[in-house]
């Protein structure tokens, strides 16, 4: 279960990335506060490769744990 709030949070990360970029200028993004739109996007597309390599270890732990059952 934790392993989709991982990738939920991916995902919202990279919708706050998206939403940055469009309105960098608008908003005066300067200085530091430019590098934030592309911090949240790398965050977030790591995000969910943790998320997806995790779900992948719970599959892999379930049916081991199914086997010797």
């Amino acid at each position: 279960m934790l392993t989709h709030w991982v990738s939920l949070i991916g995902y919202l990360t990279i919708f706050l990335a998206m939403v940055g970029i469009i309105f960098q200028h608008p908003l005066g993004l300067e200085g530091y506060w430019a590098w934030f739109p592309a911090t949240c996007l790398l965050l977030g597309i790591v995000m969910i490769f943790v998320g997806v390599i995790a779900r992948g270890f719970e599959r892999v732990e379930k049916a081991i744990i199914d086997k010797r059952l």
